[in-house]
Order: C-alpha cells, then sequence, then structure tokens
C-alpha cells in the first residue's frame, strides 16, 4: 500500500528506520549493547537504542493521552539500555503503536528544555513536524550505532544511519 497523506508517509519512513534497527539489533548480546562505539566517545548502542525509542514513544504518548510532547522527560539506566531482549521487545511495543497513529495531522505542543538550569519551554507544533523530527533525529543515533556495531565486529544493515537524501545522493553519483 502506498502512503496517502503526510503522516503515513512519514509513519512509513520511520517504520523503515525502526526496522532496520530491529534487523541491526537481531544478534545482539548484552555485551555488545553495552560496548562503546570508542574509548573516544560516541557511547554504548544500549542508551542509543533507548534515546531513539524513547523520542518515538514521547510522540506517541502526546497523541495516546493528548499531552505536551517532553522528550527530556525520560528514564535513563533502563533494562532496554542493558538487555538486547529488552531493548527488542520495547522496539516492537514502539512499532506497533506507530502502527495505530492516526492518519490526520494535528496541532501538538512540545516541551523542550533550554538549558541546565531548569528552564523549559512550550511551543507549538504539528504531528507531521514531530514525526519528522524523531525521523531524522533516529537516522542521526543510528548512525552512531552503526559505529558501535562495526567496532563490535557486527553486522550493519544496508543504509542503517544514512538519512534519505545521502543515499540519493549517492545513488547519483
Amino acid at each position: 500500500m502506498t502512503p496517502t497523506t503526510t503522516i503515513d508517509s512519514l509513519r512509513q519512513a520511520l517504520l523503515a528506520v525502526l526496522n532496520r534497527l530491529s534487523q541491526a539489533l537481531h544478534d545482539v548480546d548484552d555485551q555488545v549493547l553495552a560496548q562503546a562505539a570508542s574509548e573516544h566517545g560516541g557511547g554504548a548502542i544500549g542508551p542509543h537504542v533507548r534515546h531513539c525509542l524513547d523520542h518515538v514513544e514521547a510522540v506517541l504518548i502526546a497523541i495516546e493521552r493528548e499531552e505536551l510532547v517532553a522528550y527530556d522527560r525520560r528514564k535513563r539506566g533502563t533494562d532496554d539500555e542493558a538487555c538486547a531482549e529488552a531493548a527488542r521487545c520495547r522496539l516492537e511495543q514502539i512499532t506497533n503503536r506507530l502502527h495505530q497513529l492516526p492518519d490526520e495531522d494535528r496541532a501538538l505542543e512540545v516541551e523542550v528544555a533550554v538549558d541546565a538550569a531548569g528552564t523549559d519551554v512550550q511551543c507549538g507544533s504539528t504531528l507531521s513536524r514531530e514525526l519528522a523530527f524523531v525521523l531524522s533525529h533516529t537516522i542521526h543515533h543510528e548512525a552512531l550505532i552503526a559505529l558501535a556495531l562495526q567496532r563490535a565486529q557486527q553486522p550493519v544493515p544496508e543504509g542503517f544511519g544514512l538519512a534519505p537524501a545521502t543515499v540519493r545522493a549517492l545513488s547519483a553519483s
């Protein structure tokens, strides 16, 4: 089925990215999930996965509960950071919920932490804009996850961590 709305197009793109994340995590064990990309930074795979899923879930919660999109209200150090099976399970649950997202665009309010002192602001947005943000944000973190997977000598799915514009540019050259 081809996407018929902006929301459906964004949902399908995000589902494809999350599917590649699922493929990347298919054979990852707890040790690989905790392994950092390098001794010079990059972070471990687990926290990047949790961070991506937190962002998708923030949008879903806002729609399901008619609340603010609050990306910065997330729990760190959760099971899905350290347990590969927990990460895969949460990914599947979020993917299932994403399928239920309504097709119509709507106004949303987004809460943003703007400094470490505790200043938060609220700004207007739309569901389509936040899905576009989460899509881009997830791809960015998948690029970091790809580095950690390569370091751990794990397979990296084709196109994993590459923005659609990058894929187009590479195809055109």
